[in-house]
């Protein structure tokens, strides 16, 4: 046989230390032999000799510039580094010398999410998947849509992949993480469990299992995840992190907080463990002082993290005794005072924490903000939206303006519970009271489908006057709401008892701030506007946002009117609607009783 196809054959068995013997014997008796450079260099990478593989990898494109495997090899090195520029340098090499190389288009696009170039990423996805639609492929994809939160598009290549594999373990393991953030627990437990059935040793769907375990409320099975994934993989960081948080819910603190510190002896710079050992402080322990330093901690670990600065601004404001022996009394806690922020624990600070409360503030708005703006990208270039209005003094608005009127903040009628961020008595945020009168809100509802405007009973009577008003199809331009400072989001509806604000995550201060509501209200499917202006305590700071472009308003697709609207009212609208190409509907009640919509005048 010839000593080359040994060698390879070697490699293929794993055998690695015997087929780099064979390759360097090519190499002594052929010293310009690039191919043998090459593989004697992944077998060398195999072997954990990174210098010496790198060395022969980049001999090899030396003595044969256009030996494009060389360059796709060194691309996956770098990747394995994670030197993911370098990765992207050699993939780009590689897809130059062979334009339908789906293998290189499919790693590189795992190094650009990777650099969270999620564009790109994106963009290499679908070259490979179009070059050839393999499992791998549509798992990187799903990969990158989970980043950019396409939950729903993840979902579907996570789907897809396990089609063309049944037996792919990672897409199906991802599969259950994805179906577990969109709410599915069971189907979440499900996924992770044939996950396990393919590979019992995926330390990653014991995990995710776990979580989901956790949220239907089957906690003894759930730790029991938690242990199989630790005994997998005694390293897994957020296994002890779930655990942990696990443990301090049903208030096992001390369980918990030897979790905390396990998972910080691997990595102490995790600022989701400090996060919820100030927790404990917080709300076990009683120490606003630990939970400052903790919080201090995992901020700085985070910079500009909206969650951990309102909570700072919330905790500086409570902090009501200095303790200059906090660091003593918790030692037990591993990295504690590794990381202490300067200046914290020192009466100094204590005597300024309600101009330091302020500023946490402002800056966690600020932070909010920001994500805020991000978020935006995030959703469709047009939502089509539908407005129910009962008022006649606004029936017109929309059509006559291209915009839509917003309401007082301050007029809701159950301020405790909706857009809870915006009222000062349900923060404890700042010194003075926050001035809202800058901050209006539209709410405005989302549908599957435009027919499904016949069904929303509870709209018509409540928002449409009982079928004297009317009902708005809205197609508004993204572009617009960013010009004008506003941002639209979601509702989530849930239990009134947990209507509160969560500080975990920025995405959290967001949701359960500005976009929660009370479970009662969950068939009104709301979907929220709420424009910013210039908040004077933050000494003028505009948290608005700029956008210099010129773009149309509000744009009107079609018109439904009540069915008890009066006809001065309808005259009025289909002549404001003259020369235009919206559609007026006219709702009328069927012989089954159920309502429908015909064309007016049809």
């Amino acid at each position: 046989m010839d000593p080359f196809e040994q060698a390879a054959d070697l490699m293929k068995a794993n055998k690695f230390e015997q087929a780099i013997d064979l390759y360097s014997i090519i190499i002594d008796v052929i010293p310009e032999h690039a191919p043998s450079y090459c593989w004697r260099g992944v077998c060398y990478f195999r072997i954990q000799n990174s210098n010496q593989a790198l060395t022969d990898l980049l001999q090899s494109i030396t003595l044969d510039p256009q030996m494009h495997i060389a360059y796709y090899l060194l691309g996956l090195f770098h990747n394995d580094l994670k030197l993911f520029g370098k990765a992207v340098e050699y993939f780009t090499f590689a897809i130059s010398l062979e334009p339908s190389d789906y293998n290189s288009f499919q790693y590189r696009a795992h190094s650009y999410m990777s650099l969270n170039l999620l564009d790109s990423a994106l963009s290499d996805a679908n070259k490979a998947i179009e070059l050839n639609p393999n499992a791998s492929s549509y798992n990187i994809r799903g990969n990158i849509h989970s980043h950019m939160d396409n939950l729903y598009n993840a979902k579907s290549d996570y789907e897809k992949a396990i089609e063309l594999n049944p037996e792919f373990t990672e897409a199906i393991s991802n599969l259950a993480t994805i179906l577990y953030e969109l709410e599915d627990y069971e189907g979440s437990v499900n996924t992770a469990s044939q996950a396990l059935t393919t590979n019992p040793n995926d330390a990653e769907s014991y995990n995710t299992r776990g979580l989901a375990f956790k949220q239907l409320g089957i906690l003894e099975t759930a730790i029991n995840d938690f242990n199989h994934a630790l005994s997998l993989s005694p390293k897994y960081t957020a296994a002890y992190l779930n655990r942990g948080v696990l443990y301090r819910e049903i208030g096992e603190i001390d369980k918990a907080i030897t979790d905390f510190n396990t998972s910080l002896s691997i990595n102490s710079k995790d600022h989701q463990v400090y996060d919820e050992l100030a927790n404990i402080h917080l709300n076990y322990k009683i120490d606003y002082q630990a939970a400052i330093c903790c919080t201090r901690i995992a901020e700085s670990l985070q910079p500009d993290h909206a969650g951990y600065l309102y909570q700072l601004s919330n905790l500086y404001l409570n902090w009501n005794t200095f303790d200059d022996k906090t660091i003593s009394k918790y030692s037990y806690l591993k990295y504690y005072e590794e990381f202490v922020v300067d200046n914290v624990l020192n009466n100094n600070e204590f005597l300024n924490r309600f101009k330091s409360a302020k500023s946490f503030s402002a800056k966690a708005f600020l932070s909010l903000f920001d994500l805020m703006r991000t978020d935006l990208r995030k959703i469709d270039d047009k939502l089509i939206l539908y407005l129910f209005i009962g008022s006649s003094e606004y029936l017109s608005y929309p059509l006559t303006n291209q915009s839509l009127y917003f309401n007082d903040v301050q007029n809701f009628t159950d301020k405790t519970t909706d857009c809870t961020l915006l009222f000062p008595f349900n923060q404890n945020l700042t010194i003075r009271p926050l001035n809202f009168n800058n901050v209006r809100v539209r709410s405005l509802c989302y549908l599957e489908s435009r027919s499904e405007i016949a069904k929303f009973h509870s709209m018509w009577d409540r928002y449409a006057n009982g079928h004297t008003g009317i009902a708005y199809e809205l197609e508004i331009d993204k572009r617009w709401l960013i010009k004008n400072k506003i941002y639209a989001g979601k509702i989530k509806y849930i239990e009134r008892d947990k209507l509160k604000i969560s500080t975990e995550s920025p995405e959290d201060v967001i949701q359960s701030g500005l976009f929660t509501k009370d479970v009662s209200f969950k068939p009104e499917r709301e979907w929220r506007l709420i424009k910013f202006g210039t908040f004077e305590e933050f000494e003028g700071i505009d948290i608005g946002w700029e956008l210099d472009i010129d773009v149309a308003g509000i744009q009107v697709n079609a018109i439904f009117t009540g069915l008890n609207m009066a006809k001065s009212e309808k005259s009025r609208i289909s002549k404001i609607c003259q020369n235009s190409e919206i559609e007026i509907f006219q709702m009328f009640q069927e012989s089954d009783g159920n309502l429908s919509y015909e064309k007016a005048n049809s």
